[in-house]
């Protein structure tokens, strides 16, 4: 289970630019997904493609989060994407065998109810 002190240190790791409170949100559950043995693959716009092509496209290392929030940015009301793999060992399943071939997408779509901003 992700730690407080582990969640600061990946946010402050990995030094996020934030346009808004949507970029806040997405960013802890970001944060709280890769401290508990999640690894991430792609971010954005790439998911999408990747999802299509199926596990043996995805890079054996961990995605650069440059541009992390662009899609958000781009589309009103804001919409992250990133897709994750379990880290080797990392993910427990209860008895289902966990298989290697297995991706985890992640896309928060953020609305803005009250007032028709995003931040």
């Amino acid at each position: 289970m992700a730690t407080p002190q582990a969640l600061t240190a990946v946010i402050r790791a990995s030094r996020p630019d934030f346009k808004s409170t949507a970029d806040k949100a997405a960013f802890a559950v970001h944060a709280i997904l890769s401290v508990n043995g999640l690894s991430l693959r792609r971010v954005g716009k790439d998911v999408d493609a990747s999802v299509e092509q199926g596990f043996a496209s995805l890079p054996g290392e961990e995605a650069d989060l440059a541009n992390w929030n662009q899609e958000a940015q781009q589309t009103e009301g804001g919409m992250y994407s990133f897709l994750y793999v379990p880290e080797s060992g990392s993910v427990q399943r209860p008895i289902v065998q966990q298989q290697q071939d297995k991706v985890i997408l992640c896309r928060i779509v953020w609305v803005a109810i009250a007032d028709g901003t995003n931040s």
